[in-house]
């Protein structure tokens, strides 16, 4: 009886030994992905800190450029006017500069 109590007590140890050696081990791989982890989300932060200013300057440059092509848009539509308005004043021109060729051709050959 005492030899298993001696080796039921050597079998407890040596299992408890194996528990503490399996347990010191994962404490070190999550110090390590603890320690990786933080080391990550360092380098996020600094790279995403200024992710807020930078966005609001895109949408300041995007507002600033849609009021640009607006205006643009606007110039655009008074070009097609005035050029509308000069072919139309081209073609009154023309119009009128035949109507006066007929005349003086007619005046110079009357029909017989």
């Amino acid at each position: 009886m005492l030899i298993f109590v001696i080796v039921f007590n050597l079998f407890l140890t040596l299992f408890n030994l194996y528990i503490a050696f399996r347990l010191w081990r994962l404490r070190r791989v999550l110090a390590r992905v603890a320690k990786t982890l933080t080391m990550v989300e360092r380098r996020l932060h600094r790279i995403f800190y200024p992710a807020p200013e930078v966005v609001l300057r895109g949408k300041q440059g995007t507002h600033e450029l849609r009021q640009r092509y607006h205006r643009l848009l606007v110039q655009i539509e008074l070009i097609e006017k005035i050029f509308s308005l000069v072919s139309l004043g081209i073609g009154i021109w023309r119009r009128q500069m035949r109507g006066k060729r007929r005349l003086r051709s007619e005046k110079l050959f009357p029909a017989v």
